[in-house]
């Protein structure tokens, strides 16, 4: 039902306008019969009575009450609801102010803690460095003892005679610094280094242990291997190395009960770096000689087996000089010089 003052649409059993309150009554009812008539009505239709001018106006009264007192409503209600808004919007702010100097306080205390953690980092790191100088100079000692064995190789044989005899006086009777200098030569007893000037191979390396000495050029130097890093059965590597290039690597290890052509075919087999070409046998020492190349360089190389019971022997010849006619002469000078005692 369509209200004709406001247009608005309002239930079909509506007395009043739902929006502004005005009578949705389309009739007149006569109050004589009760009997509905047309709004513009003068008589009733049915029993003829006069409609009174008051009951025209009566329902205009009660017209506009509603629409006022709707729109006093109205602004009752929006008025409380800025104030509230108002009134939360300053306690959120409140709130915000009075966490935030406590957030950045958290924010820095968290930052600081990296920092700490960050220092104590770098001081383990610095650990390493410590120990790969005691490693460093560990290293060098070997280096160290060998020219200290070739200083007494040079002593006179008197004053050789005369050590030996100090070594027998009991050890509680010595002090610290010659119990050190017995335990050096306690060490290296397995082999010495003897000169002999007057030869092209001045320098004479003789191995105790195996029972066996081989010569070499008196500008090389000789490295020997840490005794740390190797098993109880196997000798430590030694170097003979040509300052303009190339080296010597001497190999020892206990096999007992194996034969020079069954070891020399192990030995050769199974070394990834080297490639074989062919393989001589040396009657005069007796060892096997195979020739090949030095795969990671692509320099000529030669592996010398030889059987020394209970040990198995092989030495390395790398040659990588720029002079390499010469350098493979002298290595055929320092085969021809090995001895097998």
């Amino acid at each position: 039902m369509n209200c004709l003052s406001c247009n608005e649409i309002n239930p079909e059993d509506s007395i009043f306008c739902g929006n502004c309150g005005n009578s949705l009554e389309s009739k007149l009812i006569c109050p004589e019969c009760g009997v509905a008539n047309p709004q513009d009505s003068i008589y009733c239709a049915e029993c003829g009575s006069l409609y009174k001018p008051s009951l025209e106006v009566q329902p205009q009264i009660t017209i506009g009450e509603p629409e006022n007192i709707n729109r006093n409503t109205n602004r009752s209600q929006r008025s409380i609801l800025i104030i509230g808004l108002i009134a939360l919007t300053t306690v959120v702010v409140i709130l915000i102010l009075t966490l935030r100097p406590a957030e950045v306080d958290k924010v820095e205390a968290v930052r600081e803690v990296p920092t700490e953690v960050i220092k104590e980092v770098e001081v383990v790191k610095e650990i390493p460095v410590e120990v790969i100088k005691e490693v460093e100079v560990i290293k060098e000692v070997p280096v160290e003892v060998i020219k200290e064995v070739e200083v007494v190789k040079e002593v006179p044989v008197e004053v050789i005679k005369e050590v030996e005899v100090v070594k027998e006086i009991p050890v509680e009777n010595l002090n610290a610094g010659i119990d050190k200098e017995a335990e050096t030569k306690e060490k290296h007893q397995r082999y010495s280094i003897s000169s002999n000037p007057t030869h092209p191979l001045s320098q004479t390396y003789h191995d105790y242990e195996i029972g066996f000495s081989i010569s070499y050029p008196e500008q090389w130097d000789l490295v020997e291997q840490n005794e740390r890093d190797v098993p109880e059965w196997v000798i430590p590597d030694i170097e003979l190395r040509n300052p303009l290039g190339g080296f010597i690597r001497i190999e020892g290890q206990k096999m007992e009960g194996v034969t020079l052509r069954n070891f020399t075919s192990d030995r050769i087999t199974n070394d990834r770096n080297f490639v074989a070409e062919t393989t001589e046998h040396i009657e005069k020492i007796p060892a096997d000689l195979t020739t090949g190349i030095y795969s990671r360089s692509g320099e000529p190389a030669q592996i010398l087996t030889a059987v020394i019971d209970p040990w198995v022997l092989s030495i390395v010849f790398i040659n990588e000089s720029s002079s390499k006619d010469e350098q493979s002469t002298t290595f055929m000078e320092i085969i021809e010089s090995m001895e097998i005692r």
